[in-house]
């Protein structure tokens, strides 16, 4: 079999694997693991390299070692990425025998039937549970004990998330409340990683295995004797993508090339086509897979010490060979350098100097370690995380045209160590990507971010930068079904000249009266002026519309801005009712009525 193998040198080491079936070749040249050939493997390649896949993962049970279910719940790949690795981990000796499930499978497992159950979920964004896991988790929280007994099972919850977010790990929490509340007993504690915490995951995976094998688990005659259920055809979604074809693109805003500090922000349309069978909301996200940039690419090719990249090199086999414990950090390929003859001292500086390069620095750096054939070129390829796709809050509104969408991306670009660095998949879109082609994409549903259902209804929308994806979405959707309730936008940028995005479109809105917009340049004066300063002077405006039963959406940056604007309302609610705990209580409600929704990121 060989494999096709995309690199994509960032900071955290990404790379996609796309599988093409073949002679039973151990082996293939660097040109077709690096480059961007991967446009060549059709649908039924990939089907096929994914059903080997999960082939290795999905094994029945067998009358030997105890029997454990590896449930995962992913949105981006990463606790799938977890889960596929605590398989590995259990299945090496002392073994267990683990199956590995995605929880949208639901009709392929039955915890009432399974005796052990490890569960790995993330939790999308702020509190969101995956696109994956939300029926299985909505049917699971529905249970009740009396019908629903689940007293005999075992189970421990590995709860991914990023506590930038206010609902960090919301999901893994629930599942573990929900599992005890029917009666289940933890193995372990649930453990809570914060933003791909390694160290945390092997704690936890080291803590299972142990308890496994201290419990009395019978051997049982697997309930499951076929997956033909989930080997159904896919409808086009991450797994599937859909080839669409870019229908348009053009710059919005006014950045000079040379301007290093600001940043050029793209409009991008696609096409669905009927055969595509997808279909969006306004609030949703495009997912984007991209390819490689070629000199970043070359760069690797370079100091893998293979610049032609026509070199065979060993590849393994899709078999129940064991896997390294974990994926490759950029402090991972540091050690191995390290032990191969390379020396940096660990110090406090050895953090800065990891988020400051990437692969093909770290090799250029320690030529030596190639060189010397301490380090093997298979040893790199083969320890590297999967590509992920990228997601773009969509900015075009199905009501207008439910076959085209639309998304707003800023292009980045910047330097470290004197070297130009691009972002993967914007410089993907913006400098190597035209319209009239095509490239994979699907959509990425978020229920938790939604118009109201009544037209009537005012809503107050926030969202500086690209965070005015959405909000266009919002407002075209307002305007077409001439919704009567109030449109009020807050958007921010450093200049009204270079980056007001939509400005012609906004403005000629707020002109006819159709939204009322509300601006903030942070660099055009003196004193920075942002988005939440703006709400803090429309306090009594926004107080009216608060308790008139408006709807608040927050979108953008999670770290900073985020939470300027949660504080800023936080205050005018405070202040109006004159008391701090009854303004907390008050935002609790409105989140609970879902009249208070974010779609943040970091």
């Amino acid at each position: 079999m060989i494999i096709y193998i995309i690199v994509a040198v960032v900071v955290v080491v990404l790379i996609a694997l796309v599988l093409r079936p073949g002679a039973e070749v151990n082996g293939g040249s660097l040109d077709l693991f690096l480059g961007e050939n991967s446009s060549d493997a059709s649908d039924d390649d990939r089907k096929n390299a994914q059903e080997a896949e999960e082939a290795k993962y999905s094994e029945v049970y067998t009358e030997e070692g105890k029997q454990v279910l590896v449930l995962y719940a992913t949105e981006y790949g990463f606790s799938e990425e977890v889960g596929k690795k605590l398989f590995d981990h259990l299945y090496a000796p002392p073994a267990c025998q683990p199956r590995v499930v995605n929880a949208r499978d639901r009709e392929v497992f039955d915890l009432m039937k399974e005796q052990a159950v490890l569960i790995v979920s993330s939790t999308t964004g702020d509190g969101v549970p995956p696109t994956d896991a939300r029926d299985w988790l909505e049917d699971l929280v529905a249970k009740d004990r009396s019908s629903y007994d689940l007293s005999h099972l075992r189970y421990s919850v590995l709860a991914l998330g990023d506590s930038n977010y206010t609902h960090y790990c919301k999901t893994g929490r629930t599942i573990d409340a929900t599992l005890e509340a029917l009666g289940a007993k933890r193995v372990v504690d649930k453990a809570e990683v914060d933003q791909e915490d390694w160290p945390v995951i092997d704690a936890w995976f080291a803590a299972v295995k142990a308890k496994l094998h201290e419990l009395d688990l019978d051997v049982r005659a697997d309930y499951i004797v076929s997956r033909s259920g989930s080997a159904k055809q896919e409808k086009h979604g991450r797994l599937r993508p859909f080839a669409a074809e870019m229908v348009t693109k053009y710059d919005i805003t006014d950045v000079p090339p040379e301007d290093d500090e600001e940043r050029k922000v793209i409009h991008a349309e696609f096409k669905l086509e009927a055969e595509s069978e997808l279909s969006y909301t306004a609030g949703d996200a495009l997912g984007i897979y991209p390819l490689n940039n070629p000199p970043e690419v070359a760069a690797l090719l370079a100091a893998l010490g293979q610049p032609g990249g026509d070199s065979l090199v060993p590849v393994p086999k899709m078999a129940y060979e064991p896997k390294p414990e974990k994926e490759m950090s950029l402090k991972e390929l540091e050690e191995l350098l390290r032990d191969g003859g390379a020396s940096i001292s660990k110090n406090r500086r050895l953090k800065e100097y990891i988020e400051l390069r990437e692969v093909a620095d770290v090799l250029e750096e320690f030529p030596s370690a190639i060189q010397h054939k301490k380090v093997s070129v298979t040893d790199v390829l083969t320890n590297m995380k999967i590509l992920q796709p990228r997601y773009y809050s969509i900015s075009s509104s199905p009501v207008i045209d439910k076959s085209i969408v639309s998304v707003t991306a800023s292009v980045v670009r910047y330097e470290t160590l004197g070297k130009k660095r691009t972002g993967v998949t914007t410089t993907f879109l913006c400098d190597r990507f035209d319209v009239n082609q095509r490239c994979p994409v699907f959509i990425n549903k978020n229920p938790e971010f939604r118009l109201p259902g009544d037209g009537a209804t005012d809503i107050i929308m926030i969202g500086p930068g690209t965070g005015i994806a959405p909000f266009r979405a919002f407002i075209h959707e307002r305007v077409a079904s001439k919704a009567a309730g109030t449109n009020l936008l807050y958007f921010g940028c450093r200049h009204r000249a270079t980056d007001f995005l939509y400005r012609e479109e906004l403005e000629k809105l707020d002109g006819e009266g159709k939204i009322k917009l509300r601006t903030a340049f942070s660099r055009d004066q003196e004193r920075k002026v942002y988005v939440q300063h703006r709400i803090a002077e429309d306090k009594d405006a926004i107080w009216s519309m608060l308790e008139g039963g408006a709807h608040v959406y927050v979108c953008g940056d999670a770290k900073h801005m985020a939470g300027d604007v949660h504080n800023a309302l936080l205050t005018i609610i405070r202040d109006k009712s004159g008391c701090s705990d009854e303004a907390q209580q008050y935002m609790h409600k409105l989140e609970a009525s879902k009249r208070y929704q974010r779609d943040v990121w970091v």
